[in-house]
């Protein structure tokens, strides 16, 4: 039996484009697509990274760091997309105890995650982060499993299998990377509430927020409030 999905894609690439007025060159990593009505190849800004002359001291070649980031933002691509075929014996039996599950329909949360631009902030991010991990594998991974099958750290790591994604992380990469989410987690707020914003039109005008704990630090106490949880 052969079991078969497809998603079409394009390769990116790394963008330079030059200021008049300022001299210096702005960076983007962009994906090409063909408009519908005029059948023309435009581009579409998937990363914009800032002016060249202002990040050289980031990395000793900022040029072939964002080409070969733009190369492996492809490859990702590709391998989301890539066409999956599963074979198997009708008669073949399974060991008690193993399981091949996969799961299927966290793709819609992935389409979500990249529409966001989640996939887009920990990859620039990453430039920071001397190792051979990935942030955004970790983060991918335990953002489908805190909304699908919620445990500990440890236990959505030993379900990770459970995906048509492949990680090349180990367990105490994913311990290492909560620190750096912590690090960025006030740019990574303010980053998603853009996005939400612009996508969905988010509206404040009221905002609802848990109030299960909260604690009185007072020194009298009153009929609304007493010292404590």
């Amino acid at each position: 039996m052969l079991v078969e999905f497809y998603l079409g894609g394009f390769p990116l690439f790394l963008k330079q484009i030059p200021n008049k007025r300022s001299g210096k060159t702005f960076l983007s990593i962009v994906k090409p697509y063909r408009h519908k009505e005029s059948g023309n190849v435009r581009t579409k800004t998937i990363l914009s990274i800032g002016y060249l002359e202002d990040i050289q001291d980031s990395t000793d070649d900022p040029i072939g760091y964002y080409t070969q980031l733009a190369r492996q933002m492809t490859l990702k691509e590709k391998d989301l997309e890539r066409t999956e075929v599963i074979q198997y014996k009708v008669s073949a039996r399974m060991d008690p105890g193993t399981s091949t599950r996969k799961n299927i329909g966290y793709l819609a949360l992935s389409r979500i995650y990249h529409e966001l631009g989640i996939r887009a902030f920990w990859v620039s991010r990453q430039r920071t982060v001397k190792s051979e991990y990935q942030l955004d594998q970790i983060f991918r991974m335990l953002i489908f499993q805190r909304i699908l099958d919620p445990g500990s750290k440890k236990y959505s790591f030993e379900h990770r299998d459970e995906y048509f994604e492949r990680y090349t992380f180990a367990l105490q990469d994913v311990y290492r990377g909560l620190t750096h989410f912590a690090h960025y987690k006030e740019d990574f707020l303010f980053a998603l509430h853009k996005a939400v914003s612009k996508r969905y039109s988010r509206d404040t005008a009221h905002v609802f927020y848990d109030v299960t704990n909260y604690y009185f630090e007072i020194d009298q106490d009153d009929e609304y409030r007493k010292k404590g949880v």
